[in-house]
């Protein structure tokens, strides 16, 4: 028998293989094992093609229990058409959908009844037709009569807790787990941002069944489980069921909120499935879920967007949970459905441009497809297409700025960026009386900028929908001498303030001027100036006005946080205005982070991390520090030997604290995905061959075979020495070896081998130091099927 091994190959500089001057990548086929029952085949035949599916794994008739590994692949014979995907059903009944090839998958047998079941696999074919199904018969035997139904309870988490002064950092995409590898790029990408939270958007492909849960979202998008919260997309549903995500998921509600990260949360079920359910019901919670809510910062999250500019269109249904969430003054809205990025401006009740309105936000990029935009429209502020990425919200008390990151590989692009305040808002209530007596003062004006009330005849006034931050809230009344004070609103929160006016006896004048950046001469927007008696904060032009001042000297005090403070002797007129300029000097901000491997997201340690302003180098934990940075906008560039250096571009604000990551890629010295159609590009090869019938991904594969001890083999000489380097191929064996055959190996020039893994005569992946002279044994391997070593 022949021994046929398929494989690709890659070498990336990385840190903990031995020295190494040239890359041994060998194929050495011995004699096979004895014969095997042959995999059941189908072949299909039409005007446009001839193509054979054939079911691997597991065998005809076999019994198996547990999570048993299933394989199929399909050889085209004549005519052009390629497979598109995959799918199995079990006694007919759908199981799951595969978009690689060839394909493989893990199937939980434990989750039917024993005893003999028809496993049937077909292939859709990219003309969109189905070939014939090939089927055999497993038995199950896992001691189960009757399966169980899932009586766990969800976790509804509201993820970790930020590292103290950092902000709450949230993930959001949908529409990725399909088993194809750019969900992985995805996830990989957030995972370099270390989230406290993820929220899923919903689609698992092709049906959600739960074995494309435990396959496709578990291997992928599973890592983040114990930060995720999801919502459920169409996908998860087979006509009106939706078993497996609620088996996944331990029955997950329809719809729930929590609080995370200072903002409220809202998650929803928008399918047209559930519309026919309970749909009223969902409605009617969600009202009660913003009244116990009101005036919270919230983001609501569910599937179908309302707004799309996408093919899918939009989800009219959607209304129903828009109007009631922009009524509310709710911040932001999250959903996926379309293969793509789209942010809207903010938008009110009946989606016109408002900026007090809702804005929303298509992530649909988590690696299944991608589509592009087919219609314009003038209220999106940002949109691209055919791009894979994920979306990054860190979230303040009073604001979330967001961040929109294309993924391609290894490699994430930040497309789009930007700040959107909290449209949450608290109330301001309280009393006027005269100062000297107590009595209330009727008819008092109490004022910030926006809105204006009278007091009522017990001096008493009320100011609802307060704005949130901290800004200057004034009292005053003919008779008295005005007052102001700085209030602190919080989302949701009743802030009672009080006010004892003076008598107005000697007079009093006025003060304003502007407060500026000492080094741009930039306006400062919200500085606070006060004095003993009250005090005020500035526009958005940095200019600031004070009234009802007694005369005479006046301590005047500019602050801004960021800043430091600066105060002026003052001489208030009666009747008079003084000016007042201040120019504050900026403290120095801070910039930190982590420097991490862009494959494995571990540390990098002894990276350099420089800007214009100094140089450091990276801890054991790939974290690094600029404890006082000028302010300024500056490029900051991370490198370290082996790898690709990264730069990055930060504007650091006066006493701002600056979160800058990298994630730095290996620097390539060689790779071969044998696209060329030869082996050209290495050294040496003896007995590899290039063919395109079976392949990891692209068109080409390169395929060794071979009997009786003869070796086939590929090799490269690296271009020089190097204390640290990553070797990975993918390889693909057909049968197993009597004895052993060597995947991919190392030596030194000289031709002294250092290393090698190789598959052992158990079938078994071992890998050998042959300069300590040890072994480790690794799992088995699968024939049928592609893995991948490292």
């Amino acid at each position: 028998m022949t021994t046929q091994n398929l494989w690709r190959a890659r070498l990336l500089n990385r840190t903990w293989l031995a020295a190494i001057a040239s890359l041994l990548a060998a194929l050495v086929s011995m004699s096979g094992r004895g014969a095997m029952a042959a995999s059941p085949c189908t072949t299909t035949t039409t005007s446009s093609y001839s193509v054979q599916l054939c079911l691997n794994q597991p065998d005809a008739d076999s019994v198996v229990s547990g999570n048993v590994s299933v394989s199929a692949s399909a050889t085209i014979l004549s005519g052009s058409a390629r497979v598109a995907r995959f799918v199995y059903t079990i006694d007919g009944v759908y199981t799951l959908t595969d978009f690689m090839r060839p394909s493989n998958f893990v199937l939980p047998t434990a989750h039917w009844v024993d005893g003999a079941h028809n496993l049937s696999v077909s292939a859709v074919m990219s003309s969109g037709s189905h070939t014939s199904s090939t089927s055999e018969t497993v038995m199950f035997a896992n001691g189960i009569t009757v399966v169980p139904p899932n009586t766990n309870s969800p976790t509804i988490t509201s993820g970790t807790t930020p590292a103290p002064g950092a902000n709450f950092v949230v993930a959001a995409v949908g529409d990725g787990a399909s088993g194809e590898p750019s969900a992985n790029s995805v996830v990989n990408t957030i995972r370099s941002w270390s989230p406290n939270l993820f929220l899923y958007l919903g689609d698992v492909y092709e049906d959600g069944s739960y074995s494309e849960f435990t396959n496709w979202y578990e291997d992928s998008f599973g890592v983040l489980r114990p930060i995720t919260d999801p919502v459920i997309g169409n996908h998860e549903y087979t006509g009106s069921d939706a078993a497996g995500y609620f088996d996944y998921w331990n029955n997950e509600p329809n719809y729930y909120s929590f609080d995370a990260g200072g903002w409220h949360f809202i998650a929803l079920n928008s399918t047209s499935q559930f519309q026919s359910v309970n749909w009223s019901g969902e409605l009617s919670w969600l009202q009660n879920d913003l009244a116990a809510h009101a005036g919270d910062c919230i983001i609501a999250f569910w599937h179908h967007p309302l707004f799309n500019i996408g093919p899918e269109g939009p989800t009219t249904r959607a209304q129903d949970f828009w109007t009631p969430l922009a009524n509310a003054r709710a911040t932001l809205v999250l959903n996926g459905h379309d293969h793509d990025y789209q942010r809207w401006q903010p938008l009110d009740a009946n989606g016109n441009p408002s900026a007090t309105g809702l804005t929303e936000i298509v992530s649909g990029t988590g690696g299944h497809s991608r589509q592009a935009m087919v219609r314009s429209d003038s209220r999106v502020a940002s949109s691209v297409g055919n791009v894979f990425g994920a979306l990054q919200l860190q979230l303040s008390p009073t604001s979330a700025q967001f961040k929109f990151f294309t993924v391609s590989g290894s490699i994430s692009s930040q497309f789009d960026a930007g700040t959107i305040p909290c449209r949450g808002y608290g109330s301001l209530t309280g009393r006027v009386t005269d100062g000297a007596t107590g009595d209330p003062v009727t008819g008092a004006t109490v004022s910030y900028s926006g809105a204006t009330t009278l007091t009522d005849s017990a001096g008493s006034y009320s100011l609802p929908m307060a704005p949130l931050g901290s800004y200057a809230l004034s009292a005053g009344a003919d008779g008295y001498a005005s007052q102001s004070v700085i209030v602190n609103v919080g989302p949701g929160q009743a802030v009672t303030q009080n006010f004892a006016l003076a008598p107005a006896t000697n007079g009093s004048g006025s003060l304003r001027g502007t407060v500026t950046d000492a080094m741009t001469g930039s306006p400062l927007a919200n500085a606070t100036i006060s004095y003993s008696d009250g005090a005020t904060t500035t526009d958005a032009n940095g200019q600031y006005s004070l009234s009802g001042i007694p005369t005479g000297r006046a301590s005047v005090t500019a602050t801004d946080p960021g800043y430091t403070s600066k105060t002026a002797m003052v001489w208030i007129n009666r009747g008079k205005t003084t000016t007042q300029d201040f120019a504050l000097s900026p403290l120095p901000g801070s910039v930190s982070g982590q420097v991490i491997d862009a494959v494995t997201s571990q540390p990098l340690a002894g990276a350099r991390v420089s800007y214009a302003g100094g140089t450091t180098m990276s801890d054991g934990s790939g974290r690094y520090s600029f404890p006082s940075v000028t302010e300024g906008t500056y490029t900051f560039t991370a490198g370290i030997a082996g790898y690709d250096p990264q730069s990055k571009t930060a504007a650091v604000g006066p006493g701002a604290n600056v979160n800058l990551n990298f994630s730095l890629g290996s620097k390539q010295l060689f790779s071969d995905g044998f696209e060329s159609g030869t082996l050209s590009a290495w050294t040496t090869n003896s007995g590899l061959v290039v063919q395109g019938t079976i392949v990891h991904q692209d068109a080409y594969a390169a395929e060794a075979s071979s009997a009786g001890g003869a070796a086939a083999y590929a090799r490269e000489n690296l271009p020089g020495a190097y204390s640290n380097v990553y070797a990975r191929t993918y390889f693909f064996v057909r049968t197993l070896p009597v004895s052993t055959v060597n995947l991919i190996g190392d030596r030194t020039a000289t031709g002294f081998s250092i290393s090698r893994i190789y598959i052992d005569s158990q079938g078994r992946l071992d890998l050998r130091n042959d300069v300590a002279g040890t072994s480790t044994v690794g799992p088995a391997v699968s024939v049928g099927s592609w893995h991948s070593v490292e």
